[in-house]
C-alpha cells in the first residue's frame, strides 16, 4: 500500500507595484456577482490582479465560466477542493474518474461537469483541466518582506507544537500535507477560545472553504468564505461576495449583499 504524502505545489507572485491586488473568496460557478463586484471596485485589468482562494466551480450557474478565469493573465487562484473532486471526476485524460469520484462530485454541485461530455473531444475544457491540475496549493504574494499568503482551507494546525510563521513557511513549505490545505475545516470550526486573530510572525493567510455570515479572522488566517452560493440560491438570508484589498496600512473589505438569483445587492467598503 502506498501512503506517500501527496507531493504539494506551491506558487510565488511578486508585490503588485503598478495597481492593487483583491483576494476573493469561494465563487461557485457566481460569475454575475464577482463581475458586478469588479466594476464596483473599479478593477482595472492592465494594472490589478486578482487572486481566488479556489472553488470556482459547482453549485452555481456558471462553473465553467468561472473556470475560463484561469485564462486570464490577471488572473490568480490555489486550488480548491471543488476542483480537487472535478479533476478527479474526470479522470486521467478527461476519459472519467472512478463511480464513487463521480459520485462526490455530483453530490457537491458538479453535474454541469456531465453537460461538458464528451469531455476528451472538448478542447476549450481540456485547456482549464490542465490550468486547474497545475493549481498550486499555496501561494506566497510579496518579495522579500512577505505581504500574504494564499491557500484555500487552512494551514496545519498545531496546539501543542511549533506554529507557522513567515520565515517557517518559506524553509519548509514542502513539509505541508495539501489535503490539510485543501479540506480543513478544524481552524475554523473549534470554539474560539484557542483561536487568538492574529499569530506572531505570520502574514495574512487569506483562505476561504468554511462558509460564514461574516469575515473571520484566527491565528492570521483571513476567511472570505461568505456565502455566495447560497445568497444565489436563496438558502442565506445574509450572503455576500467580499473582496480583500491588501494594502500598506492593512486590509480593506468590500462586501457586497447578495439577492436570491439576483446578484448584487448593497455594497460597502470598510
Amino acid at each position: 500500500m502506498n501512503s506517500a504524502k501527496p507531493a504539494i505545489r506551491r506558487a510565488v507572485l511578486p508585490a503588485n507595484r503598478h495597481g492593487r491586488d483583491f483576494v476573493v473568496g469561494d465563487l461557485h460557478g457566481c460569475y454575475g456577482p464577482l463581475e458586478q463586484a469588479l466594476t464596483a471596485v473599479e478593477f482595472d485589468t492592465a494594472r490589478d490582479r486578482l487572486i481566488s482562494v479556489g472553488d470556482l466551480v459547482d453549485r452555481g450557474p456558471e462553473s465553467l465560466r468561472c473556470l475560463a478565469l484561469l485564462d486570464e493573465p490577471w488572473f490568480h487562484a490555489v486550488l480548491g477542493n471543488h476542483e480537487a473532486a472535478m479533476l478527479a471526476h474526470a479522470g486521467d485524460g478527461l476519459q472519467g474518474g472512478t463511480p464513487q469520484a463521480a459520485r462526490l462530485h455530483m453530490a457537491v454541485g458538479g453535474e454541469w461537469l456531465d453537460a461538458c461530455w464528451p469531455w476528451a473531444e472538448n478542447a476549450p475544457l481540456q485547456q482549464l483541466m490542465r490550468r486547474a491540475a497545475g493549481l498550486p496549493h499555496l501561494l506566497r504574494v510579496g518579495d522579500e518582506a512577505v505581504d500574504y499568503h494564499v491557500v484555500h482551507a487552512q494551514l496545519p494546525v498545531n496546539l501543542l507544537g511549533r506554529r507557522w510563521t513567515d520565515k517557517r513557511l518559506e524553509d519548509a513549505w514542502t513539509e505541508l500535507d495539501p489535503t490539510v490545505l485543501v479540506w480543513s475545516r478544524s481552524l475554523f470550526t473549534r470554539k474560539p477560545l484557542i483561536q487568538r486573530a492574529w499569530q506572531k510572525g505570520l502574514s495574512p493567510v487569506f483562505c476561504g472553504h468554511t462558509p460564514g455570515k461574516e469575515v473571520r479572522i484566527r491565528q492570521s488566517h483571513v476567511c472570505l468564505d461568505t456565502g455566495l452560493v447560497y445568497g444565489w440560491t436563496g438558502e442565506w438570508n445574509e450572503s455576500a461576495i467580499t473582496l480583500a484589498e491588501p494594502g500598506a496600512g492593512g486590509v480593506q473589505y468590500h462586501r457586497f449583499e447578495l439577492r436570491p438569483k439576483t446578484w448584487v445587492g448593497t455594497g460597502a467598503s470598510r
